[in-house]
This record gives C-alpha cells, sequence and structure tokens, in this order.
C-alpha cells in the first residue's frame, strides 16, 4: 500500500513539475551585449546584428527600443519572439563628424517581467580624416537685411587627395546664404586638398525681420568618397532675439519659529 501512495505522490509530483515548466513567463536573453567594430572614419556609418532568445514558454514582445543619442538606431527583425525562437536586433551607428573612443547604447523593452530591459552596446574609434575649425559658423547678432560672415577652415587630415566638387544646404528658409570657397588663389569648386592642407569656406547669411533664427548643415561632396560627406553646421540669428533674463530677487527665508516648551518664555 505504501508503495503505491508513494508512486501517486511521485507521479502527482512529476505533473506539477511539467505544469510548472510549462508556465514559465517570456525570458530574454542575449549571448553577446558588447560589440567592438574597431575604426571607421567619420561620416561612415558601424553597424551589428545582436541576437534576443526567448528562453520562456510564453511569447516575448518587444515593445520598443531607445538609445543615448540619436546617431545610434536599433531594429528588430521581428517584435514577437516565440519561445525557444529568437530576434535579429540591428543596431546601427553614423559617426557623422564625431571623433575619437565611441560608446553607444541601445535599450531593448521588453515584457520580460523579471528583466525588462536589455542593453545592447556598440564601441570603437572614430578616425578624425576631415575637420572644420571651428565645428559650427555661428553668426551673432545680425541686422535684418544685412549679410553676417564667418569664415570656417576646412582640413583633409586623411593619407589621400580629396577633391571637393560641390556643397548642399539642408535648409533654405534664410533670405539668403552662401558658401564662398578659397584654396591659396582659387576660389571656384572643384578644389583638390592634399593630406594635411586645408581651404577656407566663408559662410554668408542674411536674415529677414520675420526670421530671428536659422539652423542649417552644409554637406560638402567629396569625389572620391561619395559616400562621405562632411556636414558644417550653420547657426544665425538676429541681434535682440534672444532677450536677457533678469535674476530673480531671492527674499530672505523666514527663519523658523523654534518650539517652546509649555510655560517657557521668550528671551
Amino acid at each position: 500500500m505504501k508503495r503505491v501512495v508513494m508512486g501517486l505522490v511521485f507521479a502527482l509530483l512529476l505533473v506539477s513539475l511539467a505544469a510548472l515548466a510549462g508556465c514559465r513567463p517570456p525570458t530574454a536573453r542575449v549571448d553577446q551585449d558588447t560589440f567592438d567594430f574597431g575604426s571607421i572614419e567619420q561620416n561612415t556609418a558601424a553597424e551589428h546584428i545582436f541576437k534576443i532568445y526567448n528562453d520562456g514558454s510564453k511569447d516575448l514582445e518587444i515593445t520598443h527600443t531607445k538609445s543615448t543619442c540619436g546617431c545610434t538606431i536599433a531594429t528588430p527583425s521581428k517584435k514577437t519572439i516565440k519561445p525557444g525562437d529568437f530576434s535579429e536586433v540591428k543596431v546601427t551607428f553614423n559617426a557623422g563628424m564625431r571623433k575619437g573612443k565611441q560608446i553607444k547604447k541601445v535599450t531593448v523593452v521588453t515584457n520580460d517581467p523579471a528583466s525588462p530591459k536589455t542593453t545592447l552596446t556598440l564601441t570603437g574609434e572614430v578616425a578624425v580624416t576631415m575637420a572644420f575649425d571651428p565645428a559650427r559658423a555661428r553668426l551673432s547678432d545680425l541686422k535684418p537685411g544685412e549679410p553676417g560672415s564667418q569664415t570656417v577652415k576646412f582640413t583633409n587630415m586623411s593619407q589621400e587627395p580629396i577633391t571637393i566638387t560641390e556643397y548642399k544646404l539642408n535648409q533654405k528658409k534664410a533670405q539668403a546664404v552662401e558658401l564662398a570657397f578659397k584654396k591659396d588663389e582659387q576660389t571656384a569648386l572643384p578644389i583638390i586638398l592634399q593630406p594635411g592642407e586645408a581651404m577656407e569656406i566663408t559662410v554668408t547669411v542674411t536674415l529677414a525681420k520675420e526670421q530671428p533664427m536659422y539652423l542649417a548643415k552644409a554637406e560638402l561632396l567629396i569625389k572620391e568618397k561619395p559616400e562621405t560627406a562632411p556636414q558644417l553646421a550653420i547657426s544665425a540669428r538676429l541681434e535682440g532675439s534672444i532677450k536677457t533674463m533678469k535674476p530673480l530677487k531671492m527674499k530672505n527665508p523666514k527663519s523658523p519659529k523654534k518650539l517652546m516648551k509649555k510655560g517657557q518664555k521668550n528671551q
């Protein structure tokens, strides 16, 4: 009789364990959460495909992704991951004019109750091949209808010659925007820059009264590297468009009243 009871208890235990195993919540797992892309040039991109597995017994849902920088995006191949399956998450980092060591993180948010956030990291170096000095053309305190200018130096820091053929503006709503180029006595594009050589770029902006501020980017098109288009950021504003706020005057805070014991007099 005891053997029969023990057998029944053991069978019930096995059934319970099997039932529990079949009710595991969605569980996210990633074999590799960091990838070093090595070294890339400015204005190029690095990408890597991470794999997120579902070790649970219910569907794992990727609700959304977020990154620490707008230069980095994550694209999952599928947002619903069946038990035992995986989703490929492609993470792309656009270097732009960044330079030096880069650490970019992407967070993948899922319905995993124990660990709803999975962090994926791209690391590497961005080699400086072309540089603007200063990095942005800033034109302040312009008068309506009157042009303002700033000159920026553009240097070829790569090991090969480059040819600047033309430029494009991503914003043309200013009254007038012009870029003038000069290398020695040459002022017309195309201009060839040998390694280490530089040219001047004079940015001239004219703003109308109804447009107090202007932001744009000028792309330089490189013949030898059509996929590489260094961008010069341009900002301009009219005189008085940013009003200085008066500092707030703080009143002397009232000193807190002291609690006195019953029967105690003020001194």
